[in-house]
């Protein structure tokens, strides 16, 4: 298959693709350098589209990308020792809550004290390099890790992830369960979102229905239960009791990865989020993996590209793993 360098997806083969057609992509003619010396982080703000045209990137610190997705298109990239592209969906911490630019992670919290959180979904990365040099930086979309306290909670709570189509966050009312799978019968009605098949189920809980499915949130519950779902993407949110799933078709193919972009995915699923009265059994799930495409004429240096999913806090699931690619052009 010339053209594939790598692909990355937990336990996935390599899956087929179309090269970029036509003319390699062009800088518009830009003659602008931008020298990454100092942690950056780009946002809409900063190119409207998200979309990037550059003569030259040089990346010597780190360069967070948020929110997505991302598309830009460089001729020459090069890599610092301490440079990195970022586009990680960000962790569940002691404080805090997540920008609306990812599919965000549940937020448990009680005034016992008690907080869990969950990891967000990585986002969408798709660079155009002429030519890569200096150092072989890595360019990731990983999902953000769940984070928990043990502080005892007054009563059960659970939060549901944020899938990546939906507007949902924290969620407590039902699980959109858009893959055309009427699971939750009492509290929603189910139907097919168009991509269901490329995103990952959000992680279960020890009840069905409560995952998140089709790219939709997942769903928690305070009565009586700890139970919560992550929310579905590329790579699907862990909820508190299960990892998140890979898609049906476990690689996209780039061209159905170019589709999700287009229609506004977020990336990865974000992890659910509970709080038990015993604080031992509060746990957070991690975020599901984006993915990173990359297309390079000349690899003078190899970049790294990676999109695991989360790491869980304590009980919690992880999230999945999303999708990689870097691909030659002749």
């Amino acid at each position: 298959m010339p053209g594939l360098i790598s692909s990355l997806a937990a336990g996935a083969t390599a899956a087929s693709y179309t090269p970029f057609p036509g003319p390699f992509p062009h800088n518009r003619n830009v003659t602008t350098d931008v020298t990454i010396a100092t942690p950056t982080t780009w946002t809409e703000a900063d190119y409207p589209g998200r979309i990037v045209c550059l003569d030259r990137l040089d990346v010597d610190d780190v360069l967070t990308l948020r929110g997505g997705p991302w598309f830009i298109f460089v001729d020459t990239c090069d890599g610092g020792v301490s440079g990195a592209i970022n586009g990680d969906g960000p962790s569940g911490a002691a404080s805090g809550t997540f920008n609306a630019d990812y599919a965000r992670g549940a937020l448990a919290t009680d005034a016992a004290p008690a907080r869990a959180q969950g990891g967000c979904g990585g986002v969408m990365i798709f660079m155009c390099v002429r030519e890569f040099t200096g150092e072989d930086i890595p360019i990731s979309a990983n999902g953000g890790a769940g984070y928990r306290d043990t502080g005892n909670a007054g009563a059960l709570k659970a939060r549901g992830g944020q899938g990546a189509f939906s507007p949902t966050a924290d969620n407590a009312s039902a699980a959109e369960e858009w893959d055309g799978t009427l699971v939750n019968t009492d509290t929603f009605k189910a139907y097919l979102h168009p991509f269901a098949q490329l995103l990952g189920m959000g992680g279960g809980a020890s009840v069905t229905g409560f995952r998140g499915r089709g790219g939709g949130s997942g769903f928690g519950n305070d009565a009586g239960s700890q139970n919560s779902g992550g929310g579905s993407g590329i790579g699907g949110g862990g909820a508190n009791v299960a990892a998140g799933a890979l898609p049906v078709v476990s690689e996209p193919s780039v061209g159905a990865l170019l589709d999700l972009a287009l229609a506004g995915c977020l990336g990865g699923g974000g992890g659910s989020a509970a709080l038990h009265s015993t604080g031992a059994n509060n746990a957070a799930g991690g975020g599901g993996g984006g993915c990173v495409v990359v297309w390079a004429k000349t690899l003078t240096a190899t970049p790294t590209l990676s999109a695991n999913g989360g790491a869980a806090a304590a009980a919690g699931g992880a999230g999945a793993a999303g999708v990689t690619y870097l691909i030659d052009i002749p």
